[in-house]
């Protein structure tokens, strides 16, 4: 009973792991480094709610069982409501964000102003561009689409003549993911909020992993050690 049991669950697990998507190590980058990943949702869904949780929960669930380094990898949804802007509930961090395919640099970092960043905005400059267009899915195949954002170009709640076109409104912003300028996330702001759309996805913060000491190299240091040892001893 107990090997069918575990039979059984070694199967999930072994299952599981086959259709996990594992990120990829972006090029150039080194041990330590730090990045993010970005993708568009292949799923798509309405943005009638006014909660920022349900677009986290969403990306979360568009994007499945993701790892890296064999840890389990949690995603933002970047948009804004009414409650909180998109930049905010992203974070600024200075650190570079790429799609999934282990080449495509998108941004220098979320951090607003930053040259090459995902808010590379000023007031009333719109012309700022994102270094790629985030038009990949989470496995880093092509993905075109319109995008639910509420943002406006600098990652803040969306406003047109005063009236809020945030994520839950009645008329909300959409981004395109084809678009590397600021319509990547302020593309249409007067799009019904029941229509079905993807979303953007942003990774937490991750760091290229450290190699450790190859058994190899232990045992080289081991056998040094005891050669000078050997050889300590022989002069005593």
């Amino acid at each position: 009973m107990f090997r069918t049991l575990l039979a059984a669950f070694l199967a999930i697990v072994w299952a599981q792991a086959a259709h996990a998507t594992v990120i990829q190590t972006p090029a150039g980058l080194a041990p330590g480094d730090k990045f993010q990943i970005v993708f568009v949702t292949v799923g798509t869904r309405d943005a009638t709610s006014s909660v920022i949780g349900d677009y986290d929960a969403f990306v979360n669930a568009d994007a499945g069982s993701v790892t890296y380094d064999g840890l389990p990898v949690s995603f933002l949804a970047i948009g804004s409501t009414a409650a909180v802007d998109a930049r905010a509930h992203i974070g600024q961090n200075s650190v570079p964000v790429y799609l999934n395919d282990g080449v495509s640099k998108v941004a220098t970092s979320t951090t607003l102003g930053a040259a090459g960043g995902l808010w590379s905005v000023v007031p009333g400059n719109l012309s700022t561009n994102l270094l790629h267009a985030i038009n990949a899915d989470i496995t880093g195949a092509s993905r075109v689409a319109n995008v639910w954002t509420g943002s406006v170009a600098g990652g803040t709640e969306a406003f047109t003549s005063g009236v809020s076109k945030a994520l839950g409104a009645i008329l909300t912003e959409e981004g395109n993911s084809n678009n590397a300028d600021y319509t990547w996330v302020a593309f249409a702001n007067n799009q019904s909020s029941a229509g079905l759309r993807s979303m953007y996805g942003i990774s937490s913060v991750l760091t290229v992993p450290v190699p450790e000491p190859s058994s190899l190299a232990l045992l080289g240091l081991g056998a040094s050690a005891l050669f000078v040892v050997a050889r300590r001893r022989k002069r005593i």
